[in-house]
């Protein structure tokens, strides 16, 4: 495949990409794995990791959590949804459990959504 070929087959594979997962919202759907993520772009499963790891450095799962974690993030901060549980967050941003919206989330943050939700909490907090 010539390089020309192979550069608009990338921004082919990477505009379906952000339709689909971004534009579309799918990864709020915490059924939105990596089969029906292959099946929307048209691939199998093992061509689809190929794929996300040339464009976008990680595995079509990290990619879809890091949307999640950005959402969920957002989520937390919206003053609107200080009463709503973590867990819930979690679920809103279309994680499929809470061991696995905490796990992530701490993953590609750095801490846990709770330790999130109180680090903007004590920033807010006016000093003395």
């Amino acid at each position: 495949m010539d390089k020309d070929h192979k550069k608009a087959q990338d921004e082919y594979y990477k505009s379906q990409i952000v339709l689909i997962v971004e534009k579309e919202k799918a990864y709020l759907d915490p059924h939105f794995g990596i089969e029906t993520f292959a099946l929307r772009m048209g691939v199998n499963r093992f061509k689809l990791a190929r794929i996300v790891s040339n464009l976008f450095g990680v595995s079509p799962l990290t990619y879809v959590n890091r949307l999640r974690a950005e959402r969920a993030k957002n989520y937390l901060k919206d003053s609107r949804l200080s009463s709503v549980g973590v867990c819930d967050i979690g679920a809103m941003a279309g994680f499929s459990s809470r061991y696995t919206f905490i796990y992530e989330f701490k993953n590609i943050v750095g801490m846990t959504p709770s330790e999130y939700r109180s680090s903007l909490v004590s920033n807010n907090m006016p000093h003395a």
